[in-house]
């Protein structure tokens, strides 16, 4: 059996057609060979978090102790407030 050389294209592992040299995607079927290795040492462990594990993610992001943005929350209670004064305006026109 003839031996591989290491300038002879590799078959991706995932569908078996010939890696161009030096790529690590496969054309073909789109299997990354950086993510598998990624994947294979457990690099993508920390990314799922459990739901009780938010709140330890939000102060270590510094995000626990900002306040929520108020800019939505003063415009809805200007409009009520205005369309509230201006509906007593039409009743007491209407009544008088």
């Amino acid at each position: 059996m003839a031996r591989r050389r290491s300038s002879d294209p590799e078959p991706c592992p995932d569908c078996g057609e010939e890696l161009s040299l030096g790529n690590t995607i496969c054309k073909e079927c789109g299997w990354d060979a950086d993510l598998a290795a990624a994947e294979a040492a457990g690099a993508g462990d920390e990314a799922e978090l459990a739901p009780d594990d938010y709140d330890d993610f939000l102060v270590r992001e510094g995000l626990a102790d900002r306040p929520p943005p108020r800019g939505k929350e003063l415009l809805w209670l200007v409009t009520a407030v205005i369309t509230l004064i201006g509906f007593v305006y039409v009743v007491v026109l209407w009544r008088s």
